[in-house]
Formats: structure tokens, C-alpha cells, sequence
């Protein structure tokens, strides 16, 4: 119980921790390391089960925002640019660099920030 309680006592996680200490008191108080791992077993799925809910959420407005802001935005941007350069007799040049601006820097670099955004997203519910 003294080994128990000493890598509770020096381990970096608080969560570690708090478990190897229940051990140790569900021990000293004569109480059943069965009920208590299962306790803590039902405990840990319920809150696994609210973290992926919440990074479900957080991935779902990310996805809307990346359809609103990283597809439909620049689409019909480039829609309208192109008709309007496609009416005016002679188009001038910045409407031109406009149109390759967008489809080859700014949508890519759109697309790439929610790539990062949705990755850090994902890494924050395996840690």
C-alpha cells in the first residue's frame, strides 16, 4: 500500500492519481476493489462519452464554417468575377489576377488553416 501511495502521491497526472489514492483508501476502509473499479470504469466511459460530444460539436461547426467560408464563398466569388469580366469589353488586369488569386492562393490557404483547425480539434479528444 506504501508503493500504492507514494506513485499516487509523485505522478504527473492528477487523474492517475486521484485513482491509484482511491485504491488505497477502498483498501484501508475494507471496501471492494471490484464495485470501486467498476465505479470508476463507468465514470471514465460516461466522461469519454461527454468529451467526444463536445469535439463532435466543435467538428460539425467546423465543417459548416469551411462549407460557408472555404467553398460556397470563394465558388460564388468566382462565379461573379468571372461573369463580370466575361461582359466587360475588355476586362481589366487586377480583375484578372483577382480571379487566379483566388483559385490558387486563397482557397488553398482557406483549405489548409481548416485542415490545421480540425486536426488540433482532433488531437485534443486523444490526449
Amino acid at each position: 500500500m506504501s508503493a500504492i501511495r507514494a506513485v499516487a502521491r509523485d505522478t504527473p497526472g492528477k487523474r492517475f492519481g486521484d485513482f491509484l489514492q482511491g485504491i488505497v483508501n477502498t483498501v484501508v476502509s475494507g471496501g471492494s476493489l471490484g464495485d470501486y473499479f467498476n465505479y470508476r470504469a463507468r465514470e471514465y466511459q460516461e466522461e469519454l462519452g461527454t468529451r467526444n460530444r463536445v469535439n463532435i460539436e466543435s467538428l460539425g461547426v467546423l465543417t459548416e464554417s469551411y462549407i460557408t467560408v472555404g467553398i460556397a464563398f470563394p465558388i460564388i466569388l468566382l462565379i461573379m468575377v468571372g461573369i463580370v469580366a466575361a461582359l466587360s469589353p475588355s476586362p481589366s488586369p487586377l480583375l484578372i489576377r483577382g480571379l487566379y488569386a483566388t483559385s490558387a492562393i486563397i482557397i488553398p490557404a482557406v483549405s489548409a488553416v481548416f485542415a490545421y483547425l480540425i486536426y488540433q480539434t482532433s488531437r485534443e479528444v486523444s490526449s
